[in-house]
């Protein structure tokens, strides 16, 4: 049955489920940043070893948890989170996303062109679908990167969401020599392209020297701002839109970097089924 009435809403609500979770290291201010693999609640999500990746299918130890309906569909009822920092005035934002897909194992010290080959996305993009639209990428650093040069920038190769291939996803903004684990780079699809179906290749110019990095694929959900004082900000059925959270959705957190570090980041998830 649809949902069209807020007593429906209302009569479909879930159990709220809660996040909370501190990052490790100080971020680039106005960059974003994970909790993936943070410790405290949920427990520390774990990172793929392999270039082509693994999709990933609910539950995942590391994900906000979500149950799928026993029958119709899932929505998002409401979204609240908070992100403390330490006596600094300023904004941000906390972003409430699905993980589609994650890899790991390729080389950061290398300009040489490095074959990823992604296995087949699950079918949640905004149409609950593998064609992918509405789904985006992201470079994510796991542990500190440096180099000795300039910074460096990201290539990906891409198939987008109608079935191109030879597509070029580049860094939304400049990369830094330095780099702290959690850090996010997400990335800009080429001219025209709204999603990404597969990934093939990744390519760095000027590479790091050091560290460990992933790629993700990721469809957001809803976006809330945040701000320096410890005081939660939250959309709701009508504010938020509802947007559907398909089956098996593996939901995570993002939060964007003050002007200083980011002491704690905690998040509430409401669904309703109908």
């Amino acid at each position: 049955m649809a949902i069209t009435t807020l007593a429906q809403v209302r009569s479909g609500l879930q159990v709220p489920a809660q996040y909370i979770k501190s990052p490790n290291s100080n971020g680039v201010a106005g960059n974003w940043c994970t909790l993936w693999d943070r410790a405290f609640h949920p427990l520390p999500g774990v990172w793929d070893t392999t270039p082509a990746g693994v999709a990933l299918v609910a539950p995942v130890t590391g994900q906000i948890a979500f149950n799928n309906p026993p029958s119709g569909n899932a929505y998002l009822a409401r979204f609240a989170a908070m992100s403390q920092r330490s006596n600094v005035l300023g904004t941000g934002g906390a972003m409430l996303l699905d993980r589609l897909w994650h890899n790991g194992g390729f080389v950061l010290n290398t300009s040489s062109t490095q074959t990823i080959n992604s296995v087949a996305f699950p079918a949640r993009d905004e149409n609950g679908s593998s064609d992918g639209v509405g789904v985006l990428l992201a470079l994510i650093i796991n542990t500190t990167s440096t180099t000795g040069g300039p910074p460096s920038t990201i290539a990906v190769g891409y198939t987008n969401s109608n079935g191109v291939a030879g597509r070029i996803a580049t860094s939304l903004y400049a990369t830094t020599a330095a780099v702290n684990p959690c850090h996010i780079y997400p990335l800009n699809l080429d001219v025209g392209d709204v999603g990404v179906r597969s990934v093939q290749t990744l390519t760095f110019t000027n590479p790091w020297t050091t560290g460990a990095a992933a790629l993700i694929a990721y469809r957001p959900i809803a976006l809330i701002p945040t701000d320096y004082n410890p005081r939660a900000l939250a959309i709701d059925a009508i504010s938020g839109a509802m947007p559907r959270l398909f089956n098996d959705s593996v939901l995570e957190l993002w939060v964007e970097q003050g002007a200083n570090t980011i002491f704690m980041a905690s998040a509430e998830v409401t669904c309703t089924f109908g």
